[in-house]
């Protein structure tokens, strides 16, 4: 850069000595002419000098511009891809929340079909249970009334075909007696197993 404003210093000098030779070739330059010919060679020095500062001042303000230009630029692409990953950050964290979400809530949906599960097992057995128990009760009510209709057969056989009121009037009570506890442990089944499980303890 200093060798081209070098250069045109060097230029303005050449256009110049055009109308200095010619004087100085008549011979009969006087001290003016000088004193002239050196003002003007002064003052095109200090224009050459002072349109090379103006022209070294433009190139470094147009080199700061450019400088601040750029950094503008680089500060800029910077907040960009910083943008850009925070951006790409946030979505991530999202949709791994979201996953976990639906993950906890698949695992919440399975847990209580499996508890579900378990509970109907449980209310199943206890069912089971409740017509075991209410089919045994019947059981045991119908063989106690069998035993009661066996003793009282073999008291009339003992006592012979006409049986004595006095002794008959117990017998009936007792049988009566137990037939009533057939008959409620009977309905006590009916209400608590259904016909089913009245028909499994009646077999």
């Amino acid at each position: 850069m200093k060798f081209k404003f070098a250069h045109a210093a060097a230029a303005a000098l050449l256009i110049a000595l055009p109308s200095i030779v010619p004087a100085a070739q008549q011979g009969e330059m006087s001290g003016e002419d000088l004193a002239n010919i050196s003002e003007r060679i002064r003052q095109t020095g200090e224009k050459m000098r002072a349109d090379l500062k103006q022209a070294r001042a433009r190139l470094e303000a147009q080199k700061a511009h450019d400088a601040e230009e750029r950094k503008r630029e680089a500060e800029a692409r910077q907040k960009e891809e910083e943008d850009r990953k925070r951006q790409a950050e946030e979505a991530r964290q999202q949709a791994s929340k979201a996953k976990a979400l639906a993950e906890q809530r698949q695992r919440d949906v399975e847990q209580a079909r499996i508890d579900r599960e378990r509970q109907a097992i449980k209310e199943a057995e206890a069912k089971k249970q409740e017509e075991r128990e209410a089919r045994e009760r019947a059981a045991q009510a119908l063989a106690e009334a069998k035993r009661s209709a066996g003793i009282r057969a073999f008291s009339e056989s003992e006592a012979g075909s006409t049986p004595k009121p006095q002794a008959a009037k117990p017998d009936a009570t007792a049988e009566l007696s137990a037939k009533e506890r057939a008959a409620r442990a009977l309905e006590e089944a009916r209400r608590s197993t259904g016909v089913r499980a009245f028909a499994d303890g009646s077999r």
